[in-house]
């Protein structure tokens, strides 16, 4: 299959998630430039790929990869802008350099989060419920085993297939 024959199918998910999508990165960006330039690179790097009926979740994967776009515009942009000027910088620059960072910001602890989550999800449900007590819940090894009844290593293997 190639990446030429995947633009029926891209042009009909971007008639169908255009605006959701656009509004989506406007949320995340603050820029409707930026998040429109993002939303066409998405779809243009859609066509380009060449296992693109390979993907499960097409609309999922779009908008991760508007995510992904997301982060690093900011990045590049919170770069720009942190760069010192011959000029000096107005206090209106200093306030977007502000807020670009706190999108920026925003944006990555999303996707760590995001992460996490799948992380915790995989494993083992005892593996999953031992790891949240331990760092979420403040618990000792000695105090889960004991809660548990299992043994302070079995805890510590527990901990490591978490880890």
């Amino acid at each position: 299959m190639t990446a030429a024959s995947n633009t029926p199918e891209v042009t009909q998910l971007y008639q169908d998630t255009a605006e959701e999508l656009r509004q989506f990165l406007l949320c995340k960006t603050g820029n409707a430039q930026q998040a429109d330039e993002i939303a066409q690179d998405c779809y243009a790097k859609l066509c380009r790929l060449n296992h693109y009926r390979d993907i499960r979740d097409q609309r999922c994967y779009l908008f991760d990869m508007a995510v992904r776009l997301a982060v690093s515009a900011l990045g590049r942009r919170q770069l720009a802008t942190c760069r010192p000027s011959s000029n000096g910088t107005s206090d209106s620059g200093k306030s977007s350099a502000v807020g670009e960072a706190v999108a920026y910001r925003s944006l990555i602890n999303e996707l760590q989060t995001v992460a996490i989550k799948d992380a915790l999800s995989e494993l083992a449900d005892r593996t999953r419920y031992i790891f949240l007590l331990h760092r979420y819940r403040g618990l000792s090894y000695s105090a889960i085993a004991r809660h548990l009844g299992l043994s302070v290593s079995a805890i510590e293997g527990h901990m490591d297939v978490a880890l």
